[in-house]
């Protein structure tokens, strides 16, 4: 009977001294471990943050992109204006193949009213002529004088400054 008392006491202490193994072996595992996992959290944290941030970017970026649609639209509109003004031009025999591009250049050029008057009705627009400017300047000699009504006993000259594209049509 001792025997059988002193094997059940040595099954009780192996199990005990098991228990105490695998309390002392899961102990050891977790402080080695968990220092492993708190680094491991730390860098899924810090990933998930520049995630964040990277998703937060291409968001604005994205707002930031017209729509697709909306752009559609206007460029259908912008074509169907432009094919319009294509037949409007031919229409009117605008057509660039048919014209004689001039440059005009005249920089502040001291003229008299009757000179100038010339000038602006050689660029004056007809059906064979056409001048588009890209200035156009005309500024009396004395302050005192005005631009549009001459009075007696002022100066007859202005300045004149012309610059543009002179188009008149080729004979046909």
């Amino acid at each position: 009977m001792q025997n059988q008392k002193l094997e059940q006491f040595e099954v009780k202490c192996a199990a005990i001294a098991r228990k105490r193994l695998w309390v002392f072996s899961a102990g050891v595992v977790s402080i080695v471990l968990l220092p492993l996992l708190l680094a491991l959290l730390n860098q899924l944290q810090h990933e998930h943050r520049q995630l964040e941030k990277t998703l937060a970017s291409m968001s604005a970026s994205l707002e930031q992109i017209p729509d697709v649609e909306q752009l559609f639209a206007q460029f259908s509109q912008q074509n169907t204006e432009l094919q319009n003004l294509a037949q409007e031009v031919e229409q009117r025999g605008l057509v660039p193949r048919d014209w004689t591009v001039r440059r005009i250049s005249l920089n502040r050029v001291e003229t008299t009213r009757a000179e100038a008057e010339i000038y602006l009705d050689s660029i004056a627009q007809s059906p064979t002529v056409y001048f588009i400017p890209d200035k156009f300047e005309a500024k009396v000699a004395d302050s005192k004088d005005d631009l549009f009504r001459w009075r007696i006993g002022g100066k007859d000259s202005v300045y004149i400054s012309i610059f543009g594209q002179y188009y008149s049509r080729k004979p046909q």
